[in-house]
Parts: structure tokens; C-alpha cells; sequence
């Protein structure tokens, strides 16, 4: 584990609450591929699930990057994607992800 993994486990919630769609694009570079996700589960269920639009871009890069394009198989992650989808009440993307889910 590398030294740049362990400062964005532990200072990954306060770049979040401050810089979220940032925060978000350098998670998703090359050096962050193989960071474990689940351990930043903590820092991203702290986000306040009141500001719709931080619930969206969160939900889109566990979604979309983490869960699809890396296969991402822990369980908290899943756990934390469903949590987000639920906030956003959007009763169609919840049956597709669940769709998906038993597909695989």
C-alpha cells in the first residue's frame, strides 16, 4: 500500500466535503486504479445525502467507474451505491442496478 493511498484513505472525506468533483477525477486515474474502495466507504457515507447533486456525482462514480469499468465486487461498495440510489428516489435506476446484479 502506497503512501498516497493511505493520505487519500485518511483525508479522503475532507476533499470530498471540499473539492467532490475533483476529488472524484483523481480518483479515477491510473495511479488510484487499484486503491481499495471499500475502505473509502466510511469517508463517502459521511456526505451529506441532503445535497442531491453530491449524492449524484458520488453515485455516478461508484456506479459507472468503480462498480462497472474496475468490477468492483465489495460488498460495502454495493452497499453504499444502493444507499446513495435510494436518496435520489429514482425508483428506475434501482430496478436496473438490481436487474443488473442478478444478471451477474
Amino acid at each position: 500500500e502506497n503512501e498516497r493511498f493511505r493520505q487519500m484513505y485518511k483525508y479522503c472525506l475532507v476533499f470530498l466535503q471540499k473539492e467532490l468533483d475533483f476529488t472524484l477525477d483523481v480518483l479515477r486515474k491510473n495511479e488510484f486504479k487499484r486503491i481499495d474502495y471499500s475502505k473509502l466507504v466510511p469517508s463517502l457515507a459521511d456526505i451529506s445525502t441532503q445535497e442531491e447533486d453530491k449524492v449524484e456525482s458520488i453515485l455516478d462514480f461508484l456506479e459507472y467507474y468503480v462498480i462497472t469499468k474496475l468490477n468492483c465486487k465489495e460488498k460495502s461498495v454495493h452497499n453504499i451505491a444502493f444507499y446513495f440510489m435510494t436518496k435520489i428516489n429514482n425508483l428506475e435506476r434501482m430496478i436496473i442496478y438490481l436487474q443488473e446484479l442478478e444478471i451477474k
